[in-house]
């Protein structure tokens, strides 16, 4: 994350295939490589970052669950992040949709998060997906 922008570096399609790198805007509450991002940061900074995401891009509600308010998303998001910061958001812009996400072992360098997109019906196997390839073997909780 820059400022109030999520930033993509590498991106795979529905069938494994890369997608080339095409640097993009895309508002932080819609986005979970953002959302894992601001819960990083002290409160402050990430509610910050969150109205200025709403100033640039407005706030779209694609879903009703998706709060109105900065502090309400990030209360949300911070009560739905797990023990081994994963973080699993069903339907979240669309019906039928599933957005999952953690958090990668710590860099020097600042707050480093995998996303992955799929089907709601994959809510499970996405999360035992990043429990198995992230989080285990770095032994982590």
């Amino acid at each position: 994350m820059h400022d109030a922008h999520a930033i993509y570096l590498l991106r795979v399609g529905p069938q494994h295939e890369a997608v080339e790198l095409a640097v993009g805007r895309f508002p932080l509450h819609l986005s979970i490589i953002g959302l894992l991002t601001l819960v990083e940061l002290a409160p402050v900074d990430a509610l910050e970052r969150l109205r200025h995401s709403r100033r640039l891009y407005g706030w779209d509600r694609p879903q009703p669950q998706i709060p109105e308010r900065e502090e309400d998303l990030l209360a949300l998001v911070h009560n739905a992040v797990d023990a081994a910061c994963i973080l699993v958001l069903p339907n979240w812009r669309s019906p039928g949709d599933c957005l999952a996400g953690c958090a990668l072992p710590p860099a020097s360098d600042g707050p480093r998060v995998l996303g992955l997109v799929g089907g709601a019906k994959d809510v499970e196997e996405m999360r035992k997906t990043l429990r198995k390839e992230i989080i285990e073997p770095n032994n982590r909780p």
